[in-house]
């Protein structure tokens, strides 16, 4: 992010993030902070977007939380093995 967010952002593009295997919203919260320090020291504050695969059930069931927290940098994915079997 240090490195090459601001190239990223000058060609029309941006930091982009995936993160697989999030299972809480306590985790979520602290992607959200460190993408939150990351924006405050390069300049460059919303840039940051992310995917995150949500593959557990427990996650599944705080889906509305990890959301709210991240506010709309997250595009949530159902994991693969869920829609294989339809």
């Amino acid at each position: 992010m240090f490195h090459n967010a601001r190239a990223q952002l000058e060609r029309g593009s941006g930091p982009y993030f995936y993160l697989p295997k999030l299972e809480s919203h306590l985790e979520a919260r602290l992607w959200a902070q460190a993408f939150a320090l990351a924006e405050g020291s390069s300049g460059s504050v919303g840039s940051i977007r992310c995917t995150v695969l949500i593959e557990t059930i427990l996650a599944a069931f705080e889906m509305e939380e990890i959301s709210t927290i991240a506010r709309l940098r997250v595009r949530a994915q159902r994991g693969r093995w869920t829609t294989s079997s339809a």
